[in-house]
């Protein structure tokens, strides 16, 4: 973790909690990794969340019949952050969320429907974010 933690909207916290889990599920079902980085970044307009694998990596412009980096993309957009994928067969992933934290924006005007199960916000994401994680 980088820059100075402070508080999120929820609505953000949402978001990088999905995207960090979608993304270590593909690294998991996917990836044949040996390592993992994953790193949030807190910036004076934005925060940014990276996860970085040294697996397999595969083609982006192949179509995949999966919804997760499709979900992944329409969440973060939703809130006005932008999602990159870097990859390439045999090269690793790199997952990146850029998440704008204006004051008056996207982010206040999205509705988070109720999730049910453990809850949700418990921890702040970046508490759990920002170590390496290996095999």
């Amino acid at each position: 973790m980088t820059g100075r933690p402070r508080p999120l909207p929820v609505q953000a916290e949402v978001v990088l909690l999905r995207a960090s889990q979608e993304a270590l599920a593909n690294v998991r079902k996917h990836a044949g990794a040996s390592s993992v980085d994953v790193s949030l970044d807190y910036e004076p307009d934005g925060v940014t969340l990276q996860v970085a694998d040294d697996g397999r990596g595969f083609d982006p412009g192949r179509r995949s019949s999966g919804f997760g980096l499709d979900g992944m993309r329409a969440r973060v957009t939703q809130v006005g952050g932008t999602l990159n994928v870097q990859t390439m067969p045999g090269a690793g992933t790199t997952i990146r969320v850029d998440l704008p934290l204006a004051a008056a924006g996207p982010l206040e005007a999205l509705t988070v429907p109720a999730v049910s199960g453990p809850a949700v916000g418990a921890a702040s994401p970046g508490a759990a974010l920002g170590e390496r994680v290996g095999r």
